[in-house]
């Protein structure tokens, strides 16, 4: 009887601090969440390790900030993490390390004068992509270009332009 007791103490007292963790989740505003996620960020890609494609924050329906994580493979994150930051993952095909390089690729094909008329360069993880901007009359030969360094480097094969 007293061990049936004990079990029972035992099951409230884990049910008790699971329900105040997402009753404490659910208090949590969006400016602390914000900040959580900032000083945070790191420690997470971190955790993400080789599989981290990037993070932002979202909003639910409900307009409550949502920390997305993109990954290339599962990671090991502390499932009470994920409900205090209100964290959503999504899986993508690129990793971060990854949308560097080739972001770096075109940043030097630039500087060395490989291909011109390029105004700009940057990763969106959103996306998880490459995005190159440019002069509209230089389309042509920076498309032939990611072509022939998609073939050469298998670089990424979305781009936009």
């Amino acid at each position: 009887m007293l061990s049936k007791k004990i079990f029972l103490f035992f099951l409230f007292a884990f049910i008790s601090s699971a329900y105040a963790v997402d009753k404490n989740c659910a208090l949590t505003t969006n400016e602390e969440l914000m900040a959580f996620f900032q000083k945070n960020r790191f420690m997470i890609q971190a955790t993400a390790g080789d599989g981290y494609a990037g993070s932002w924050l979202d909003y639910d329906k409900n307009k409550d900030v949502v920390f997305v994580l993109a990954l290339v493979k599962p990671a090991q994150l502390d499932e009470s993490f994920y409900c205090r930051s209100r964290m959503r993952v999504v899986y993508v095909n690129n990793t971060y390390a990854y949308l560097e390089e080739v972001n770096k690729k075109v940043v030097e094909a630039v500087s060395s004068r490989e291909i011109s008329g390029v105004y700009g360069v940057n990763i969106d993880v959103h996306s998880n992509s490459v995005f190159v901007y440019a002069r509209e009359d230089k389309f042509q030969e920076i498309n032939a270009w990611l072509k022939k360094e998609k073939k050469k480097n298998k670089i990424l094969s979305l781009f936009a332009i």
